[in-house]
């Protein structure tokens, strides 16, 4: 998985503004796993997208901690 850039959250907070939440996940998780389409992110059971999109988070926003 790869993190996203300032501008490919910003491009997702933009698309998925008037989108359910499961949506905007489902975006963030294409742009992270560009190899894999859609449907496939989609038929991915919840356990499964939630843990990817909290390891996304831990890339991105380190724990308090960890933070200077």
């Amino acid at each position: 998985m790869r993190t996203l850039a300032a501008e490919e959250i910003i491009r997702v907070w933009e698309l998925g503004q008037d989108r359910p939440t499961v949506h905007r996940a489902l975006l963030m998780l294409a742009l992270c796993f560009q190899e894999s389409r859609p449907s496939e992110l989609a038929a991915m059971p919840l356990a499964r997208r939630n843990r990817l999109l909290l390891e996304l988070r831990e890339r991105m926003i380190p724990p308090a901690s960890l933070r200077c």
